[in-house]
């Protein structure tokens, strides 16, 4: 049942919409919400998975034990997902490379997920789990909230990424973003890569727009539009 996470109905609502057939979720963990998306081929990557994958596996459900790196770097360059899920480490510069090798894995009716990508504060965005916990208990800010700086990834995409769309979701489940191919008249922003890799939680508040965010139901209905282009000139 995917009604208690939020995330995972999100994800089923956009495998629905595009008629998804091959799933791939980047940062398994614990195995919640990869248990219960719902496509005929599912595939898992992590480093260390949190539950027992020899259980899980199935003829259509099969698992990777690494890093994502590593499992780009064996995947056989005919293999093509319809939706993506990357929810693995919380850096931008491991997050945007786990996208490039997705782009290279997915096609024209493809919609692909990126967690993370609004922090909640200036601890959150420290991309050491550690350390930002340790920064949360010194000054005594309350919570455990942690993204990372992946919200770096919408100023990359907005910048570098022309051909593709994207939209923030905004609903029950945390933001995600959602990426597909349609393209975009959008000037750049930043100077480089340099510039972007050097925003801080201020920065981010200060270019919000970047994130085009909108309620889930439109993100879902944009990004399926491909798809359903595909489905109705058959």
């Amino acid at each position: 049942m995917t009604g208690s996470n939020p995330e995972a109905q999100r994800l089923n609502a956009i495998a629905a919409a595009i008629g998804c057939r091959n799933y791939l979720e980047i940062g398994v963990a614990t195995g919640d919400t990869f248990a219960v998306v719902e496509a005929p081929r599912k595939t898992g990557v992590d480093p260390a998975f949190q539950f027992d994958i020899s259980a899980a596996s199935t003829a259509n459900v099969d698992f990777f034990t690494g890093t994502s790196d590593e499992f780009f770097a064996q995947l056989d360059s005919s293999v093509s997902y319809d939706l993506v899920y990357i929810d693995g480490l919380h850096t931008f510069a491991q997050t945007y490379r786990d996208f490039c090798n997705v782009l290279t894995h997915t096609h024209d009716r493809s919609v692909i997920v990126l967690d993370d990508v609004w922090p909640t504060d200036i601890f959150s965005v420290i991309p050491d789990y550690h350390r930002a916990m340790a920064e949360r208990f010194r000054t005594g800010v309350p919570g455990m909230d942690w993204h990372g700086d992946v919200f770096k990834i919408a100023s990359a995409i907005h910048d570098y990424h022309t051909t593709l769309s994207y939209a923030t979701a905004l609903g029950e489940a945390r933001p995600a973003m959602l990426v597909w191919r349609a393209p975009r008249r959008d000037s750049p922003r930043f100077r480089g890569l340099e510039e972007i890799e050097r925003q801080t939680y201020l920065d981010f508040l200060d270019r919000l727009d970047l994130l085009n965010a909108i309620p889930q139901a439109d993100a879902i209905r944009l990004s399926a539009a491909p798809a359903r282009a595909a489905g109705s000139a058959r």
